[in-house]
């Protein structure tokens, strides 16, 4: 019994601590800027920028995020990275296929704003975690050895830590354009594969392959 209470200090104390690697929300009003090619970017007002563009580069960012998640869920990591690299290149083609992503990852980004315009308007996390922080304050008055504070004490300095090396290395960026390098040379490795695929018929191979194993086994059975 005392060990679960103690997990849960240390996850109620890790949830309200954790707030501090993320940048909270401005409450602010909306609203609406007419965006290049026509398009209408939703922003907060105050100059801020914490509404999602909705433009070509974000749906198609947005598509290749959808594909990973459905991965991930379905058949895990593995899966995930392989279904993000299939939606970044179908999101890239202009297909109907491709347009089929795109309106998927334009979607994605309408519930995006959607949720963090709802959160504008109700504080939902600033509620949230405010009821975390009660909650780690009550728990703390009946923590007699100072578990709660001492977690406290380790997420903070690794949320400085964390904030020091983004700003020094510029880690944001420098992970935006790993990201870009990725998506080109799978992109490159896809249009490799088909063109290879078309030059000596993989497919029709294997096919062929799976066919007659399956006759094969077909034959076998009346057989036997």
């Amino acid at each position: 019994m005392m060990r679960s209470q103690r997990r849960l200090v240390v996850l109620v104390a890790a949830c309200a601590s954790v707030s501090a690697l993320v940048p909270s929300l401005p409450t602010v009003g909306l609203r609406q800027a007419a965006g290049p090619s026509g398009l209408v970017v939703v922003k907060m007002s105050e100059e801020s920028t914490s509404m999602v563009a909705v433009n070509e580069e974000n749906i198609k960012s947005a598509a290749t995020a959808s594909t990973a998640a459905a991965g991930l869920i379905v058949g895990g990591p593995v899966l995930a990275i392989i279904a993000a690299m299939a939606g970044n290149y179908v999101a890239q083609q202009e297909t109907e296929v491709g347009e089929v992503a795109r309106g998927v990852g334009k979607v994605t980004l309408d519930v995006i704003n959607f949720l963090l315009k709802v959160n504008t308007k109700y504080d939902v996390t600033g509620k949230a975690g405010a009821a975390a922080s009660d909650a780690v304050a009550s728990l703390k008055e009946k923590d007699a050895e100072g578990t709660i504070s001492k977690v406290e004490g380790v997420l903070g300095e690794a949320s400085v830590k964390v904030k020091e090396l983004t700003s020094e290395y510029d880690l944001v960026e420098k992970g935006k354009q790993a990201l870009s390098y990725a998506s080109d040379l799978s992109n490159k490795a896809i249009d490799k594969g088909i063109e290879l695929n078309k030059e000596y018929k993989l497919t029709d191979k294997v096919t062929d392959s799976v066919k007659t194993a399956v006759d094969k086994g077909v034959q076998a059975a009346k057989s036997g």
